[in-house]
């Protein structure tokens, strides 16, 4: 891809006469390694730096032994709306409620994320 001069995103792998896709570049395997290598680290720094701008406030387990991070719900509605609850319909989350064998319940004032 390649942004143009109004900040535009332009396919180059499509052919603006014929409609046809150009084929793909091949790596070679050493540069596939390298380009792979570079996406995870690009990957993981981002999930590392949007975990840092949370406020959790503990961290559970649910029976599933699913990793819940606990927010003030002030955190996610700085203008204090927040979106209502599912209704009786919607996604059942009653087993988040209750704590993988020597995991502590979620506290009352926090919501999970």
């Amino acid at each position: 891809m390649d942004i143009d001069g109004a900040g535009r995103e332009r396919n180059e792998d499509v052919d603006d006469d014929s409609g046809e896709e150009r084929p793909d570049a091949v790596l070679e395997p050493s540069e596939l390694a390298t380009v792979a290598a570079e996406r995870t680290q690009r990957i993981r720094q981002y999930l590392k730096d949007r975990q840092a701008r949370r406020e959790v406030v503990t961290t559970t387990r649910t029976p599933l032994d699913q990793v819940v991070d606990w927010v003030p719900i002030e955190s996610l509605a700085p203008n204090g709306r927040v979106a209502d609850p599912p209704g009786e319909d919607g996604f059942d989350t009653e087993f988040l409620d209750h704590p993988a064998d020597g995991n502590e319940v979620r506290p009352a004032e926090l919501i999970r994320f």
